[in-house]
């Protein structure tokens, strides 16, 4: 399972920006229950979810 770091990163290489990364890491998400990702990344469960949500963005899937 990735770390709080790890999961950051891919956010940035997701979004291709540091700043658009922090943005989306920062903003409630309907696809996490109205929860922000920064929010669940202090967790195992809560970084499985941003990790399975990050992959399903970075393959068209989900926004």
């Amino acid at each position: 399972m990735p770390d709080e770091a790890s999961l950051r990163d891919h956010a940035i290489r997701t979004f291709g920006d540091p700043d658009r990364a922090h943005i989306w890491l920062a903003r409630p998400t309907t696809a996490l229950e109205g929860r922000r990702p920064e929010d669940l990344l202090n967790h195992e469960a809560g970084r499985q979810k941003v990790l399975l949500l990050l992959t399903r963005i970075d393959h068209g899937l989900a926004s």
